[in-house]
């Protein structure tokens, strides 16, 4: 949805000049961020949700309760078992970050794919 509103930006001559945000650090907000014209996009390290998620699952299916969970969030009706993992901001300053971490490597294959097409400008947070 981000890339939308920049693109709507861009023609009325405004990238760069609103801020925007997104969600999930995907290919398109990572280099949005590294060009300047996203603010901010929201990294989830999905290498620790999707073990986290299979734990609280294999524990049900098998009659357990869950033994791996740090938080209860209330639905409404009940006190749910969760596990809540660390959000972070991720803008010009801590990018680097991603790539430090093998992030965006394994989310997208190689640093060269989030980098093609950008300006030497960009890569420069990298």
């Amino acid at each position: 949805m981000t890339g939308g509103i920049i693109a709507a930006l861009r023609a009325q001559g405004m990238a760069g000049t609103v801020k925007t945000t997104g969600q999930d650090a995907s290919l398109e907000g990572v280099q949005n961020v590294l060009l300047g014209t996203q603010g901010v996009t929201v990294f989830k390290d999905f290498r620790l949700q999707a073990p986290a998620a299979a734990q609280i699952a294999a524990d049900i299916l098998s009659g357990h309760k869950p033994m791996n969970t740090n938080a209860t969030v209330n639905n409404g009706q009940v006190d749910v078992p969760s596990v809540m993992l660390t959000v972070v901001p991720i803008d010009q300053g801590n990018i680097k970050m991603l790539a430090e971490n093998g992030w965006l490597q394994s989310r997208f294959g190689s640093l060269a794919k989030v980098l093609k097409g950008l300006p030497e400008s960009a890569r420069r947070y990298l």
